[in-house]
């Protein structure tokens, strides 16, 4: 998808550079001073049909950031309690009795897990491995929101595309260059192509700010759970000196 849209985008330019190269001669007959004084919704209102299923790529994108965002936070506030305790000084079955008392979230789940592998095998490997399959599991979690974003922000340029070529076939079709019929058609190819741009940039832009939320979020969970393992190895250490 994406490379089909950056093939497009080069002729897309030439073709804007085309258009624009029109208004100055419509503009000389009069008229232009008017489309300079048109309300933003009538502008809007210009592009036609096409421009309802770039509004709803953004709506969509828009609802699920927020969605994912506010699921991030809430985990994040379910796994406070065990990124405020400490777990220096306990042993494998004390630390696992009180994380399991505490409010059950992504990272209270990771811990039972490598906690409950270690205290079956003592090996401590096994504890870098449930780290690393917790932040597998995490990235796949997130992974199907980034691809839609990304999908929906490449469809609104690509739908910003389609108006340009439909503003095209409206302005030039039948061979004449007729003055509301040019106006009509730049004013769908521009709006159109105006519009998708910017719903693309505020999609890449929404996505940016999630995805960084969530890496911060899953580094403090790799810190907590680096530092149980820790613990634990401090444990086993001493629990072998002192027999």
């Amino acid at each position: 998808m994406q490379q089909r849209i950056r093939a497009l985008r080069a002729p897309h330019a030439a073709i804007i550079l085309a258009m624009c190269s029109v208004l100055p001669a419509v503009a000389a007959e009069g008229g232009a001073g008017d489309a300079a004084t048109l309300p933003v919704l009538e502008i809007l209102a210009m592009g036609g049909w096409i421009m309802w299923p770039i509004y709803l790529t953004l709506a969509a994108g828009v609802a699920l950031s927020i969605s994912r965002f506010l699921m991030i936070r809430l985990d994040q506030s379910r796994e406070s309690d065990l990124q405020d305790w400490k777990p220096r000084g306990r042993s494998a079955d004390d630390t696992l009795k009180a994380i399991q008392g505490m409010e059950t979230g992504s990272l209270s789940q990771a811990a039972v897990d490598m906690l409950t592998q270690f205290r079956a095998t003592r090996n401590p490997e096994s504890m870098s491995a449930q780290i690393e399959r917790h932040l597998t599991v995490r990235q796949d979690w997130f992974k199907p929101y980034q691809n839609w974003l990304n999908f929906l922000s490449e469809s609104a340029g690509a739908l910003g595309l389609l108006g340009t070529v439909l503003g095209m076939f409206q302005t030039f079709f039948g061979g004449t260059l007729d003055k509301d019929k040019v106006l009509h058609g730049m004013g769908l190819a521009l709006i159109t192509t105006l519009v998708g741009l910017v719903v693309s940039l505020i999609l890449n832009f929404v996505l940016t700010l999630v995805r960084n939320h969530f890496d911060k979020s899953l580094d403090r969970q790799y810190q907590k759970l680096t530092e149980i393992r820790q613990a634990m190895l401090e444990a086993g250490a001493l629990d072998s000196q002192r027999s």
